[in-house]
């Protein structure tokens, strides 16, 4: 595939950290050149089917927060080569309206779970449009860019009507520990979303995933995971070396429910650990 030419995206003090301690600067650097201003004709293909996406928000304490959004095709999708519209027809998320206000950051992530397809995109809000879902958003592009399947679990997203089902706002409960039934369902999770973010490159959104109990509970307040290498970029990693602050998402894609979590974050040489 031919790239236009655009300036490479310049990697932050946290990406150049990671990427020298892992020493994958060269690969870094050429897979860096995948990463683009503008949306492809290709991601424009895979935003038409879309059911689901995964986005990152930062809210007005700078706490970062990994949400899902549902909805028809078409709910996701590109507005112009440099804005992607975004209203969730599947599900309300107050905390998300609220945080994308025009100007602010956010990150999205297309997991295309049958196929294994994903794409990410990230920048900030552009315009708020109103619609009879609740508030619809452009979002401006700054970084568009596919990723590898590598750790995806295959499966199918459940369709939902949306005359008889929502998937939020349900039965929402907050609270600072994790209670037994969230800790088994994060036990058996094959599959959550990270959301992090850094002051100057802005918020990212990324998959996780394994066999079932490759995230282990510590405590009710602790969750440790392996972080598999994926495309030497080290994004997440990089964001959370200068910024300790991240969002988990575990969905459960059989029953409409999930279990959200704002998060600290504690990095050592094998394994992240979260508290």
């Amino acid at each position: 595939m031919e790239l236009a030419q655009f300036a490479p995206r310049k990697f932050h003090e946290g990406e150049l950290f990671v990427q020298k301690k892992r020493s994958v600067l060269q690969e870094a650097d050429d897979v860096n050149e995948m990463v683009q201003p503008i949306l492809s004709p290709m991601s424009a293909v895979l935003f038409r089917s879309a059911r689901f996406v995964a986005v990152a928000t930062i809210d007005s304490d700078k706490n970062v927060w990994a949400h899902a959004a549902y909805g028809e095709p078409g709910f996701f999708r590109a507005h112009s080569e440099s804005q992607v519209f975004l209203n969730p027809t599947h599900n309300r998320d107050v905390l998300m309206e609220s945080n994308l206000k025009v100007g602010a950051p956010y990150a999205t992530l297309l997991v295309d779970l049958e196929t294994r397809k994903r794409f990410r995109v990230n920048g900030e809000v552009s315009e708020i449009v109103p619609s009879a879902n609740g508030p619809a958003m452009l979002l401006g592009v700054k970084e568009a860019y596919p990723n590898c399947p590598k750790y995806i679990q295959k499966r199918v997203v459940r369709q939902f009507d949306p005359q008889s089902s929502k998937m939020l706002p349900g039965d929402i409960s907050v609270s600072k520990h994790l209670n037994p039934e969230q800790v088994a369902f994060i036990k058996r999770a094959d599959t959550f979303f990270i959301a992090t973010y850094h002051e100057t490159a802005g918020a990212d959104v990324s998959h996780r995933g394994g066999k079932q109990g490759f995230v282990r509970v510590i405590s009710d307040r602790e969750i440790m995971w392996a972080d598999y290498r994926g495309n030497n970029l080290f994004m997440s990693l990089g964001n959370l070396i200068v910024n300790r602050n991240c969002g988990l998402l575990f969905i459960d894609f059989e029953v409409p429910k999930s279990t959200r979590a704002g998060l600290l974050t504690g990095i050592h040489r094998r394994a992240q650990r979260c508290s």
